[in-house]
């Protein structure tokens, strides 16, 4: 949450390009849906596909 609120208070000219493997995927997924506006794409290895 302490990087989303980092996010959120700096304007960022270019967007986040997120990777994760396992739970980090599943954290990145999460990430994702708290903070589309900052993330430009994700990949995710070896974990669920879809969140939704």
């Amino acid at each position: 949450d302490s990087l989303g609120q980092e996010l959120s208070s700096q304007s960022l000219e270019s967007k986040l390009i997120l990777t994760g493997h396992s739970l980090g995927g599943h954290l990145a997924q999460v990430f994702v849906l708290l903070y589309a506006d900052n993330v430009k794409e994700l990949y995710t290895y070896t974990n669920l596909r879809n969140v939704a």
